[in-house]
């Protein structure tokens, strides 16, 4: 049964465009978004949805995106993605988000009110973990290993 195929990491590119690369990894289960142009409302919406969709297609537990790119959110666009993209997020398979940020981007804030959000709730409903960071083996490591 054992081919040389399972024994490689499986990867999909799903989408691979001037805008963004969408990325899953079957074997480690994580879905791989890095945005390579600033987005927001419309576009920014559609990729949320359609990554959404993506995480329930392959029932995928982790998410890294990678948005260095974008370098703020506007307030409709940051409470669209509290009151929809991530009540969606902890009704599927996802355990942990992490997100790549340019350190000193306006995009921490938002990131900061994403953490306090997921924070307030009781240990029983966190079902979703939110980290940020800089660099991307950082937030692999952090993904792909269970704290103690």
């Amino acid at each position: 049964m054992g081919t040389m195929e399972s024994e490689q990491e499986k990867k999909v590119v799903l989408q691979d465009n001037e805008r963004y690369k969408i990325e899953v990894d079957i074997t480690n289960s994580i879905l791989y978004v890095k945005c390579r142009k600033h987005l927001e409302a419309d576009a920014l919406h559609a990729k949320y949805l359609s990554i959404l969709d993506i995480i329930n297609t392959y029932k995928l537990k982790y998410l890294l995106t990678d948005v260095r790119s974008i370098h703020h959110l506007n307030l409709k666009d940051a409470s669209w993605l509290i009151s929809n993209v991530i009540p969606a997020m902890k009704d599927s398979t996802l355990l942990k988000y992490a997100r790549l940020e340019d350190a000193g981007s306006m995009l921490h804030l938002n990131s900061m009110h994403l953490k306090c959000k997921l924070d307030t709730e009781t240990p029983e409903a966190r079902v979703l973990q939110f980290e940020t960071f800089v660099d991307e083996e950082s937030a692999l490591h952090w993904l792909l290993n269970e704290e103690e």
